[in-house]
């Protein structure tokens, strides 16, 4: 071999020693992109149970030191027609609502008065002390393990993988009412976790049947500095046959008073 042979072969060697080696079965940026985004769309595919359906369960809200518990009944064809009560205690009715082409009523048989406005997170059920992060309509989606309806409207800003084979999505702004939010999915691409800056850290916990069982909220008052939570329990989801329209009126006296329009 000539001189000229032989330093080629020298550098070439060198080149091949400084090259950064590929380890064998890692994975490339694009391809871990691709996994995310297929995780994600395989979340968004969750549209659980389909069809009339009633469910129940117990809730547990309020600040810390003076939380109230009351049991839930939430019941309607699809998510736009609802039908929405709450019972603090057998018998003892704290309000009936019913949505209807995204008019929220709200009624309150303790002073015969009634509430009317738009189903928003921030809407009247605040004035019963209600304090929740979805909508009327979303609520009732996510019981049913439709999570689309809450997320579809979002993107994917930034994403990371855990440990355990879940992965962690910081997302645009959920709708108008909720800003930006960092999403956590688990291995089967449910999610366990949704927090909000400077708004909401809630727990989802999902059963074997790939539906949500629990659902554990917590925020701070921005105005006295008290940690609001709120606990709601599944307890019960029953697939119906159609509800009549009667069945899902909202049944009031003559002479109810009518609060406000929000």
């Amino acid at each position: 071999m000539n001189l000229f042979r032989m330093i080629s072969c020298v550098f070439l060697l060198a080149l091949a020693a400084c090259a950064p080696l590929q380890p064998s079965g890692s994975t490339t940026g694009e391809e871990k992109t691709a996994n995310i985004q297929a995780r994600w769309n395989a979340f968004l595919s969750l549209h659980g149970r389909q069809g009339p359906s009633l469910s129940e369960g117990s809730l547990r809200f309020g600040e810390s030191g003076n939380t109230h518990r009351v049991t839930w009944l939430l019941w309607g064809n699809d998510a736009e027609q609802l039908r929405f009560d709450i019972q603090a205690g057998i018998g003892n009715t704290l309000a009936k609502a019913r949505l209807a082409e995204g008019v929220l009523l709200l009624y309150l048989p303790s002073d015969n008065s009634m509430l009317r406005g738009d189903d928003t997170p921030d809407g009247i059920l605040r004035r019963i002390g209600l304090d929740l992060p979805l909508s009327l309509h979303e609520l009732y989606a996510v019981i049913q393990g439709d999570f689309s309806s809450a997320f579809s409207h979002t993107r994917i800003l930034s994403s990371r993988t855990l440990e355990d084979d879940g992965i962690e999505l910081e997302l645009g702004a959920l709708s108008p009412h909720m800003p930006a939010a960092t999403l956590t999915l688990d291995r089967r691409n449910l999610p366990v976790r949704l927090r909000i800056p400077h708004m909401w850290d809630i727990r989802i916990d999902c059963g074997d049947d790939l539906l949500p069982r629990r659902m554990d909220g917590m925020k701070r008052n921005n105005t006295n500095g008290e940690e609001y939570r709120f606990i709601l329990l599944i307890k019960d989801r029953q697939g119906r046959k159609q509800f009549a329209d009667k069945e899902l009126e909202l049944q009031m006296p003559a002479d109810v008073r009518l609060l406000s329009d929000i």
